[in-house]
């Protein structure tokens, strides 16, 4: 059966597609609110909100609402992301309707208690230090951090130590109250349902929201550029997107309509810096990568492609070449995330000390002959193939059906049908990826963050674009990590890093910034010219 779809009085978007030949049924709900609408102040609210949802509501406590999610199999969940927070559950199709109500009511009625914030803000804050102890995450935390700046895109989704112990119940009810509208949600439902008595029951449960402005999107980010948002369709494209590498989830809308354009989000600008972090770990975790095309441009899906050519899987040329061929990396990748105006590309890899050096002048080496060489017709046909089995392995499920619906909405593209997105991949040439490729410039002038031993470090400093026409990092301040070029972001940007690991230093003195945040292994001060490493946020993840 088709998808169908509808729009209640408050603006809110229901969209459902019917499966009759399965038993269950899977239910989001989708706020167009994410940590790059945070002010600097409450950044992490998103994601805090997210936790406190789970904390009881007007008519049900927590414990109640943890008692029927085990009892319908334990799926109710929730992530927040960049861009957008998503609740949603998978039950049986006849506990559609009490798995309904339980999802508006926590979500759209929390009771947002005093004593329950401050509990789960020690919750957050442990799962801060947890991002310390996992250096993969960690890393990924400080490449985005030195890529993208002071900008809100910049900043870990959980937040930082410093804003968590800043925020306060009554912030998080004023941002419940403005983002949690009507006209910034989305319903989305898969599987044995009736689209007629979904609406109903969304019309029943989710009509009585206030629409709210949806201009008023953006304005938590305003300290840091960010605007009111105002969306709008630009010029005419050619392609398709997916919201999701691998499987796709829905299509970008880049044909007649054009990518969505958000005026008065201000897009981020990519800085060239690298930013190594000494840590006693037992390995280096190294992310290097550029700006890259954001959901709905032209250039999306070729250079999600390339991604996969390049470091997807383990027939991809980097797992052959550095882990099959010279066994110097457990893991070894390259990933494109991707944004509505910006996208990231870049290659991640965790190696000894001494064979970081090697596995990463090889990895810039793989990146440099695909920009000079190209891609091939036979990779080509594979990377089409592996998407193609990929995308549809993924509809068998009810939850990949909803979150494709979901997502593609709540992000402003539209929904393609299966048949349509995989026209589109079969569309694209050698030419078109080879393009993509030469696109994301040369990696010697990539942003580069690592976590590991300071010796390691060290060593890696003057290695990391050898073999591959390397620069010289630009002139840094005695004692500074972090060199390089680019402009953007705030106090403290380019500023030295401190070691958080006693007498682990890259050389030099080091500077302290200002005072940071409060609680236990807190940091995060930054002062002019000089920046202390803080505690992560988390990457996407559940509550």
């Amino acid at each position: 059966m088709p998808v169908v779809t509808a729009e209640l009085a408050n603006g809110l978007r229901v969209i459902c597609e019917p499966i009759a030949d399965v038993r269950s049924v899977a239910l989001g709900l989708w706020v167009s609110v994410g940590s790059r609408d945070e002010p600097a102040r409450e950044a992490g609210a998103a994601h805090f909100l997210e936790h406190l949802v789970f904390k009881g509501s007007e008519r049900r406590s927590a414990r109640e609402i943890a008692e029927f999610a085990d009892a319908a199999g334990g799926n109710l969940n929730a992530y927040t992301t960049r861009e957008y927070t998503c609740y949603y559950d998978k039950v049986l199709d006849e506990q559609f309707p009490e798995a309904l109500d339980v999802l508006t009511d926590m979500v759209c009625s929390p009771r947002l208690a005093e004593d329950d914030f401050a509990k789960e803000r020690q919750v957050i804050l442990d799962e801060l230090r947890l991002v310390e102890d996992t250096p993969e995450d960690l890393v990924q935390d400080l490449f985005f951090e030195s890529l993208w700046g002071g900008h809100p895109l910049g900043r870990p989704v959980a937040g930082r130590v410093a804003s968590i112990c800043q925020l306060t119940p009554a912030d998080l009810r004023r941002f419940h109250a403005q983002h949690y509208v009507g006209r910034r949600m989305v319903l989305a439902v898969a599987g044995r349902i009736d689209p007629d008595a979904v609406l109903r029951e969304a019309a029943r449960r989710l009509g009585p929201l206030p629409a709210g402005d949806a201009a008023g999107l953006g304005n938590g980010g305003a300290g840091a550029g960010e605007g009111p948002l105002t969306a709008r369709r630009a010029r005419a494209g050619a392609g398709a997107g997916a919201a999701g590498a691998g499987a796709g989830v829905a299509g970008s809308g880049a044909g007649a309509d054009g990518p969505l354009v958000v005026a008065g989000r201000r897009p981020p600008r990519a800085r060239a810096v690298r930013r190594l972090r000494p840590k006693r770990i037992e390995q280096v975790q190294l992310c290097i990568g550029c700006a890259a095309p954001g959901l709905g441009e032209a250039e999306y899906w070729p250079t999600l492609l390339v991604a996969n050519l390049l470091g997807g899987g383990t027939s991809s040329r980097l797992f052959q070449s550095i882990r099959e061929d010279r066994g110097l990396v457990y893991d070894v990748g390259a990933f494109h995330a991707a944004c509505t105006d910006c996208g990231t590309f870049a290659v991640y890899l965790a190696a000894g000390p001494q064979a970081v050096g090697e596995a990463t002048r090889l990895a810039l080496a793989e990146v440099t002959r695909l920009r000079v060489d190209g891609v091939g017709e036979q990779e080509l046909a594979r990377q089409k193939q592996q998407f193609r089995r990929g995308f549809w392995l993924g509809l068998e499920g009810t939850s990949h059906r909803m979150s494709r619906l979901g997502r593609a909405l709540v992000l402003g593209q539209s929904v393609e049908d299966p048949e349509t997105v995989l026209r589109h991949l079969e569309g694209f040439e050698v030419s078109d990826l080879t393009r993509a490729a030469a696109a994301l410039g040369d990696p010697d002038d990539w942003t580069v963050a690592a976590v590991g031993p300071g010796a390691a470090l060290r060593s890696l400093w003057p290695g990391v674009g050898r073999g591959a026409g390397a620069k010289a990092p630009a002139a840094a301040p005695a004692g500074d990590t972090s060199a390089g070029t680019g402009g953007g972001g705030g106090a403290g940007d380019g500023g030295a890093a401190v070691a958080a690991d006693a007498g682990e230093r890259i050389g030099g003195q080091g500077t302290a910034g200002a005072a940071g945040g409060a609680g236990p292994g807190s940091g995060g001060g930054q002062g002019a010219g000089s920046e202390l490493d803080g505690l992560g946020g988390g990457a996407e993840g559940a509550a």
